[in-house]
């Protein structure tokens, strides 16, 4: 036997099992998704109506994303196929459980000229074939095991990242067999634009249409916030704009 190491969709890896943590997640909480400003403009009314687009997990920026760990043994390859196969037909959406995360909004929101939405979310009213768990970070990556379920290893090997992610504290919503890759997940409660969501250009007209749709929901709608930096804080905060204040959002 030996040990192989190739590029995913089949990758193999050596290195060590990873067992997930039997934690129960909360049935309710938070989540907060990042986003750039070009993609938040042209998927902005799905995003007011609380809906996710689910992507492949091979577009993410993790070179190592969906990787796992077998030994090259022939007797194990009809096995790896099955969870290989099984991985590929899952779509993915990444969250956080923090909208405060300095890094995060210069990695994905284009140098917080994007925003940040916050979803009230309750588990157990997730549309069918969707799950929602935290990932599990771990120095090495998981290995496979040729008798365990392929659906469950599918899933494990998709809920897991090395430790250099840590940081980002991830949330992900695994979905499979969907009628549409764009999904309803839970309710937006806000919105949070970035430092420099800069007034004056096309962003602003973007969020022109926001104020004006958030204004026609009323009370139901998702609050809106400015993200502020203060003082010498390593965290993004937040302040509240009153979505009634006629001119506090027209261009200058």
């Amino acid at each position: 036997m030996r040990v192989i190491w190739k590029q995913d969709p089949k990758a193999r890896i050596s290195g060590n099992h990873i067992n997930r943590s039997s934690s129960k997640e909360e049935d309710n909480m938070k989540l907060y998704k990042y986003l750039s400003d070009k993609t938040f403009h042209d998927h902005l009314d799905s995003h007011l109506r609380g809906e996710v687009h689910l992507s492949s997990w091979r577009d993410f920026n993790d070179p190592m994303e969906g990787f796992f760990i077998y030994i090259a043994n022939g007797d194990q390859q009809q096995a790896v196929d099955a969870v290989v196969g099984k991985k590929s037909k899952f779509r993915v959406s990444c969250f956080c459980k923090s909208y405060k995360k300095f890094l995060l909004w210069s990695y994905y929101t284009n140098k917080h000229r994007g925003v940040c939405l916050e979803f009230e979310v309750h588990k157990k009213r997730l549309p069918a074939n969707c799950i929602l768990e935290s990932i599990v970070y771990s120095p090495t990556l998981p290995q496979f095991d040729a008798n365990a379920n392929v659906d469950d290893q599918a899933k494990r090997f998709l809920l897991t990242k090395m430790t250099p992610w840590k940081q980002e504290g991830e949330v992900r919503l695994l979905g499979h067999n969907l009628s549409s890759d764009t999904i309803s997940f839970g309710r937006l409660i806000g919105i949070i634009f970035g430092v420099n969501y800069s007034q004056g250009d096309s962003r602003d007209q973007t969020r022109q249409r926001v104020v004006h749709a958030v204004r026609d929901l009323g009370q139901s709608g998702p609050e809106l916030y400015q993200a502020v930096i203060e003082g010498d804080s390593p965290e993004i905060q937040r302040r509240v704009f009153d979505r009634y204040e006629q001119n506090q959002f027209e261009v200058n």
